[in-house]
């Protein structure tokens, strides 16, 4: 890797920072060691980096309200994602987080009890959904459920209440 490139991952990873992505988050998709990160992390926040693991997919869909953020989010992100790559594009994260703060702001029910994903929380979401762990299935009500085959989850549609199997998927020969 020369000088540039690597300036061009140091800036990258100063912004990411900034927005509070976590160190494994931007290791992964810089290549930046985590060691350099979180010394980088304490030079711009004065903090040391939060450790800990990131929210599990389950608890990201604990409420009826969480589970909606959720699809809103999700929803926003694929609007604005044209390609098919399984891994989280951070830089669209950052737009799409950034419009979905706005929709929310906008919504009094959202507002007024403080639910609100993070940053690494839609990391983890949209983590999950690009890798299948998580789908979103048709409701009849014209909404969607989250689904899931690896984690057990809600099967109601958060609008309308009507429970929706899991789809089981058949392999064919």
């Amino acid at each position: 890797m020369d000088r540039l490139e690597q300036s061009h991952l140091i800036i990258n990873a100063a912004k990411y920072i900034q927005y509070g992505l976590r160190t494994a988050i931007i290791a992964q998709h810089t290549q930046l060691s985590l060691k350099y990160l979180r010394s980088l992390v304490k030079d711009i926040t004065g903090k040391s980096a939060v450790s800990g693991q990131n929210i599990t997919i389950p608890r990201l869909f604990k409420s009826k309200r969480d589970t909606i953020a959720c699809i809103l989010f999700v929803s926003i992100y694929n609007k604005a994602n044209t390609s098919q790559h399984r891994q989280v594009d951070l830089d669209l994260l950052i737009k799409a987080f950034d419009c979905f703060s706005v929709q929310v702001s906008q919504l009094e029910s959202f507002t007024h009890n403080k639910t609100m994903l993070s940053i690494n929380d839609a990391w983890v979401l949209m983590n999950g959904y690009l890798n299948q762990i998580i789908e979103l299935t048709p409701c009849c009500c014209g909404s969607v459920v989250v689904t899931s085959q690896v984690f057990e989850l809600d099967s109601r549609c958060p609008f309308c209440a009507h429970f929706t199997p899991h789809v089981v998927k058949l392999i064919t020969a």
